[in-house]
């Protein structure tokens, strides 16, 4: 099929359209559809992703739409298609419960200036995710999946592995879009898991480290003193060295100390 890319990319809202139909084949292969599923597309752009989804077994597809250019189009491909619906908006604002009652595997090439927040906004409804298999800068996927001990890792990879499995998928080269980003993009499947890793309540957990990786190559005892009294006591109790910095520290303490604000 042949795209129309007489539409003009606004650098404002991150966007480079998607044209390597083998990288689309890839995409659509790795979200693993089935007939019963329904699919979230957000930023479909002129539709070269879109247009593939539409042909998978999949039940329905749902796309979101911030860029009023491309809506006149995608109605028109709607009154043709009764597995296709538009919803013309911010996926920042728009709630998935709004979207479906029954959970949704999104599959997209995300915006390169929104990709992590809209991933953040989706932990809050992962009841309603089954799966997403996800387009971010190469940068960004490095630091969801990162273990701990690497450069990488930090607020964002806890964050997202503690609720989820993350798996980097392959590489997706700038020549694949029109026009050409300056940087490699990565395809991440994203799974969330029945329940979280270990136990801690997710705002606790949010603070500890965002304090945490304020100034990462700070000492733990430094960076979350005055969370509680006697820091170095209780992270000494807890079993966590506390002239270690956080990139060293596992998801699992993370929630220990959690769960220890937490009781204060």
């Amino acid at each position: 099929m042949t795209f129309d890319y007489k539409f003009s990319a606004k650098k404002s809202l991150g966007q480079n359209y998607l044209k390597d139909p083998n990288i689309i084949r890839k995409i659509i292969a790795s979200a693993f559809i089935q007939p019963e599923d329904t699919v979230l597309e957000v930023g479909p752009g002129p539709g070269a992703l879109t247009h593939g989804l539409i042909n998978s077994p999949a039940h329905q597809i749902m796309a979101i739409e911030k860029d009023g250019q491309f809506i006149p189009h995608w109605q028109s491909i709607m009154m043709n298609s009764k597995k296709f619906q538009i919803h013309h908006g911010d996926g920042l604002k728009i709630k998935l419960e709004s979207l479906s009652k029954s959970p949704l595997k999104i599959v997209a090439n995300l915006p390169y200036n929104v990709g992590t927040q809209l991933i953040i906004n989706w932990l809050e409804e992962l009841p309603l995710v089954k799966s997403m298999t996800l387009m971010l800068q190469k940068e960004v996927v490095s630091r969801i999946v990162s273990p701990p001990g690497s450069k990488d890792y930090g607020r964002l990879s806890i964050l997202i592995q503690w609720l989820c499995t993350t798996e980097k998928l392959f590489d997706v080269p700038p020549t694949a879009f029109k026009p050409e980003p300056k940087v490699t993009s990565s395809i991440i499947r994203i799974v969330p898991r029945p329940t979280p890793l270990w136990p801690a309540t997710k705002s606790v957990l949010e603070k500890v480290t965002a304090l945490a990786f304020q100034q990462r190559r700070k000492m733990i005892k430094k960076s979350l003193q005055g969370l509680f009294p006697e820091t170095e006591k209780v992270l000494e109790r807890l079993g966590i060295d506390p002239t270690a910095r956080p990139e060293i520290l596992s998801i699992e303490d993370f929630c220990k100390i959690a769960r220890a604000v937490g009781d204060n």
